[in-house]
C-alpha cells in the first residue's frame, strides 16, 4: 500500500502543475465547429462517434473514424486551412465496411485503459489474450479457436509478421501513431493477409497536416518501475509537404526476477502533394528491445498457492533474454484520380529483423546452459489495392509479391521464397437495407497453391435490427518454425500440412433508438489438419513439443458486445463463451470456456464544459482452462499438461478526465488484488496505480 499512497501523491503533484500549464495555453484563433456541448451536439448521449466517412458502411451513427476525431467533444483547435490534398483518412484501411464494433479509433483509446496493443485488442468482441502481464513479453492473441500462428498484423495492409517466428509482438506497436486498429474476425479475415485465417488485425497510420507546428506528448507510470513516453512533432514545412517525426519509450523493472524490458520505437513520416490526386509517402519505422525471458512461474517448484509473491515463486529461467533490432521502410503512393472514394495505393516496403536470443551462465544461479543464436529475417515486396465505388456496389481488389528471406539462424537455417497473392471482394447494396459480399484470395506459398473464397450478407429490418452472415473456406500454410525449426527440445512428426479453415456465423446487429448498440454473433470454426504444438516427454528448461498434423478440430461459440449511455450513466461489455473439440481429445481446455471485460461508468461534461469526465468501475473474467505453456526461445504456446489454471477476475478503478487539449489517467488495478492467470504460469498483476497525461498542444 505505501508505493500505491507515494504514487498518488506524485500524481496529484504532477497534475497540479500539468492543469496550471493547461491553464495559461491561449485558446485557439483557428476556424473551429461551433461551440456546444456534447449533449448538444449529440442528442443521443452515446460517445458522440462521427458520421459514416465517404464509403464506409456498417453501422452509420457508431462509426469510430478518428479523421473527424468529433468524438473529441472539448477539442478547441482544428486545421482548416490546408493548402493541399492530403490522403483520404481511409486510404490505408483494409475493409471499408468493418462493423464499428471491430473498431478502435485514435480518439476512442483515449477512452481506453491500456499498455499496449494487446489491452485495446481485449475490447474487440471474441478476442482472447493470453497475457503474461509484464511490459514486452510475448503476449497471444486468439480468436475463435485461432491462435497468433493464424493472425495477421499489418499497417496499412502490409504484412508485419516477422518469417523467422511467423508472429509480431504487439508491444511493438505505436499506439500514438494509430489513426485506426481494424480488427477483421469473421469470415472475411483471410482475405486480408498471408495465413490470416484467424484474424487480421490492421494499423492505419496517421496521416498528419499541421500548418503550425505540432507537438503532443503521453506520458504514464505505475507500479514495478512501469513506465511509457511517447512524443510527435508534425509541421508542413511547404504547401504540399508534411513532415512528421516521434519516439516511444517503454521500460519496466518486472515484478518478478528477469523480466526487466526496456525498449525505444523512433518514428518518421514524409508526405508530398505531387498532384492534387496523388499523394506520395516515406515512412520509417525503428525498434529497439531488450527483455528479460523468464518463462513464468516455475510450476514444479513452486505451489500456485505462493506463485504471487516475488519472494516465495521461482521463475523457470534467470538468464534467458532477447534483443531485438528491426527496421521497417515503406514508400506508398495514394491516388484518387477516380475520385476521392476510388483510391488506388501502390506501398513499396522492406523489413529488416534481427533478434539476438541469449541464455548466458553469468547470474549467481545459472541453469548450466549456454545458448548464443542470432535471427536475422528480412522480407521486401510490394502491395496494391484499388477501390471502386458507387451507389450499388464496392469492388476491392488487390494483389501483394513479396520475397521473404532468412538470412541467418542456427534453428532455421538460410531461407528464401517469392510469395505472391491476389484477391478481390465485391459487396452489392441496395438501399440501406441489404448487402450481399463474395470474396475469394488466392496465395502462391512457399512453391504451392492456396485458394480461399467466402460470401456474406446483411439485411436491415429495422434501426434495431439487422441480420447479417456468411462463411468462408481458406487455408494456412505452416510457416518458417513449423517447417524447419531444430533444437534438442522439438520434435516433428511429418511431413507438416496446411490448415484448412471453415469457418459460419450469423448473428444480429443493431441500435436502441438514440441510446445504445449491440452485437451478437454465433460461429463454428472447423480446421482439417490443424499443426498442434503437443506436449513432448524430454527434460528441458523450456517446454519441450512436437509438431504435428492432428485430425479434425472443431470451435463452437457465441459472442455479445453491449455499449449503453442513459444520462450520464454509460455501460459496456462483451463477452464470449466457446467450446473446442478434437477427434483425439474430445473437449479441448486449451480456452477457458467463457470470457469477458466490461464496465460501468459516469460519463459527463462538467464545469460549463469545460471538463469531460468518465469515470467508474471495470473488470474482467476468465473461466478456468488448461491453457498453454509458453517457449521463449523458439516462441512457440505449447499444449498445457501440467497443473490447470482457475478461473479469475480483477476489478480497476478507472478515470479519464479530457481537460481543454489533455487527457488524465488514473487507473487503480486490481483493486482486491485478485490472484489468477490468463496463461500458465504468468501472474497477474496486484494491486497497483497507473497515472498517464495525453497532452497535444500547439508551439
Amino acid at each position: 500500500m505505501p508505493r500505491q499512497v507515494i504514487g498518488l501523491a506524485t500524481f496529484l503533484q504532477r497534475l497540479f502543475i500539468c492543469g496550471t500549464l493547461i491553464s495559461v495555453v491561449p485558446p485557439s484563433t483557428s476556424s473551429a465547429p461551433e461551440d456546444r456541448s456534447p449533449r448538444e451536439a449529440n442528442p443521443s448521449g452515446l460517445p458522440t462517434y462521427p458520421e459514416t466517412p465517404p464509403g464506409y458502411a456498417g453501422i452509420p451513427l457508431r462509426v469510430q473514424d478518428a479523421a473527424v476525431d468529433s468524438a473529441d467533444t472539448l477539442r478547441t483547435r482544428q486545421d482548416t486551412t490546408r493548402h493541399h490534398h492530403p490522403p483520404p483518412p481511409f486510404a490505408g484501411s483494409i475493409d471499408r465496411s468493418i462493423d464499428t464494433t471491430n473498431l478502435i479509433t485514435h480518439t476512442g483509446r483515449n477512452w481506453l485503459d491500456h499498455r499496449y496493443m494487446g489491452d485495446l485488442l481485449e475490447n474487440i468482441q471474441g478476442v482472447f489474450v493470453r497475457n503474461q502481464y509484464s511490459a514486452g513479453q510475448y503476449s497471444q492473441m486468439n480468436n475463435r479457436g485461432a491462435d497468433w500462428r493464424s493472425i495477421a498484423v499489418l499497417a496499412n495492409g502490409r504484412g508485419l509478421n516477422d518469417p523467422a517466428s511467423g508472429i509480431y509482438n504487439q508491444f511493438h506497436v505505436t499506439s500514438e501513431y494509430a489513426d485506426r486498429i481494424e480488427t477483421i474476425t469473421g469470415p472475411r479475415a483471410f482475405l486480408y493477409g498471408l495465413n490470416s485465417a484467424g484474424a487480421a488485425v490492421n494499423v492505419v497510420t496517421k496521416n498528419y497536416d499541421n500548418v503550425v507546428p505540432f507537438t503532443k506528448l503521453d506520458y504514464a507510470e505505475s507500479a514495478y518501475g512501469y513506465q511509457y513516453v511517447d512524443g510527435t512533432f508534425s509541421q508542413n514545412p511547404v504547401r504540399n509537404m508534411n513532415f512528421m517525426v516521434g519516439f516511444q519509450t517503454q521500460s519496466t523493472d518486472g515484478r518478478y526476477p528477469n523480466s526487466f524490458h526496456h525498449a525505444w520505437n523512433l518514428r518518421a513520416k514524409l508526405r508530398y502533394a505531387l498532384l492534387p490526386t496523388l499523394n506520395t509517402m516515406v515512412s520509417v519505422y525503428s525498434t529497439w528491445t531488450r527483455t528479460d525471458l523468464n518463462g513464468g512461474i516455475n510450476a514444479e517448484a513452486t505451489d500456485l498457492d505462493d506463485a504471487f509473491s516475488p519472494v516465495s515463486a521461482t521463475v523457470v529461467n534467470l538468464d534467458s533474454y532477447e534483443k531485438i533490432t528491426r527496421h521497417d521502410v515503406d514508400l506508398s503512393f495514394v491516388g484518387t484520380f477516380l475520385g476521392e472514394e476510388n483510391t488506388s495505393v501502390l506501398t513499396l516496403y522492406y523489413s529488416h529483423n534481427l533478434r539476438e536470443y541469449r541464455d548466458e551462465e553469468n547470474r549467481p544461479q545459472s541453469n548450466g546452459i549456454f545458448v548464443h543464436s542470432d535471427h536475422v529475417s528480412s522480407w521486401m515486396g510490394g502491395v496494391f489495392t484499388q477501390n471502386l465505388q458507387s451507389d450499388v456496389h464496392h469492388l476491392s481488389f488487390g494483389g501483394t509479391l513479396e520475397l521473404r528471406k532468412i538470412d541467418r539462424s542456427p534453428n532455421l537455417g538460410r531461407r528464401s521464397n517469392v510469395d505472391g497473392a491476389l484477391w478481390a471482394k465485391e459487396e452489392l447494396t441496395l438501399g440501406q437495407a441489404f448487402s450481399l459480399a463474395g470474396f475469394a484470395r488466392y496465395d502462391r506459398y512457399l512453391n504451392e497453391d492456396m485458394l480461399g473464397y467466402g460470401l456474406d450478407a446483411s439485411i436491415t429490418l429495422a434501426p434495431f435490427l439487422t441480420l447479417y452472415g456468411g462463411g468462408s473456406r481458406s487455408q494456412r500454410g505452416p510457416n518458417y518454425p513449423e517447417l524447419y525449426w531444430t533444437d534438442s527440445t522439438v520434435a516433428r512428426i511429418e511431413p507438416i500440412k496446411r490448415e484448412t479453415h471453415r469457418l459460419v456465423e450469423g448473428g444480429a446487429r443493431g441500435v436502441f433508438g438514440t441510446w445504445g448498440e449491440y452485437r451478437l454473433s454465433v460461429y463454428e470454426r472447423r480446421i482439417d489438419d490443424p499443426i498442434l504444438f503437443a506436449p513432448r516427454n524430454f527434460e528441458s528448461v523450456f517446454p519441450a513439443y512436437t509438431i504435428l498434423n492432428g485430425n479434425q478440430s472443431t470451435t463452437r461459440g457465441v459472442e455479445a458486445t453491449v455499449r449503453i449511455r442513459v444520462g450520464f450513466i454509460y455501460a459496456e461489455g462483451t463477452g464470449a463463451w466457446l467450446e473446442q473439440k478434437t477427434e483425439e481429445e474430445g473437449v479441448r481446455e486449451v480456452y477457458p470456456k467463457f470470457f469477458g471485460h466490461g464496465g460501468l461508468y459516469y460519463w459527463d461534461t462538467l464545469l460549463g464544459g469545460k471538463l469531460e469526465l468518465k469515470t467508474g468501475i471495470q473488470g474482467r473474467y476468465l473461466a478456468s482452462s488448461r491453457g498453454e505453456l509458453f517457449n521463449p526461445e523458439s516462441l512457440a504456446y505449447v499444449i498445457n499438461d501440467t497443473k490447470p489454471i482457475a478461473s479469475g477476475y480483477s476489478i480497476d478503478f478507472f478515470l479519464t478526465a479530457h481537460i481543454g487539449d489533455a487527457y488524465v489517467h488514473v487507473t487503480w488495478e486490481n483493486l482486491s488484488s485478485a490472484e489468477y492467470f490468463a496463461t500458465p504460469y504468468y501472474a497477474a498483476l496486484d494491486r497497483a496505480l497507473k497515472i498517464g497525461v495525453f497532452w497535444e498542444f500547439l508551439n
